[in-house]
C-alpha cells in the first residue's frame, strides 16, 4: 500500500466534513421548509374557514334584514289597503259633514233666540 502523506489526509477530511456539512444543511433546510409550508397550508386552511363563517354570518343578517323590510312593507301596504277612502267617499262624506254642521248651527241659533227670549221674559 502506498504512504498516505498527512496534510493530504487531513485535507482531505476537512473536505469530507464540508461536503457532509453542506449536504446536513441542505437536507434540514429542505426539512425546515417542508414543515413551514404544512403550517402555511394549516394556516391559510384555518384563514378560509373563518372567511367563510362570517361571510355566512353576513349572509344570514342581510338576509333577516331583508325579509324584515319585506315585513314592513307588506305592513304599510295593509294599512294603506285598510285605511284608504276613495276620493269621491271623501267629498261626499266632507258634503255630509258640512251640511251637518250647517244644522247644528241653526240649532244654536235657535237655542240661542230661546234661551234670549226666556232671559228677557223672566228678567223683567
Amino acid at each position: 500500500m502506498a504512504a498516505v502523506d498527512v496534510s493530504s489526509l487531513g485535507t482531505l477530511i476537512s473536505m469530507a466534513a464540508l461536503a457532509i456539512n453542506i449536504l446536513v444543511v441542505f437536507i434540514g433546510g429542505a426539512w425546515k421548509l417542508g414543515r413551514v409550508e404544512l403550517a402555511l397550508r394549516d394556516a391559510i386552511a384555518l384563514s378560509a374557514q373563518e372567511v367563510e363563517s362570517r361571510v355566512d354570518r353576513n349572509s344570514r343578517e342581510f338576509g333577516e334584514v331583508v325579509a324584515a323590510l319585506r315585513a314592513k312593507i307588506t305592513e304599510v301596504e295593509l294599512f294603506t289597503r285598510d285605511t284608504f277612502i276613495r276620493r269621491d267617499t271623501f267629498m261626499l262624506t266632507a258634503a255630509e259633514t258640512k251640511s251637518d254642521l250647517k244644522a247644528v248651527e241653526l240649532s244654536v241659533a235657535e237655542l240661542t233666540r230661546a234661551v234670549a227670549a226666556l232671559v228677557a221674559k223672566n228678567g223683567k
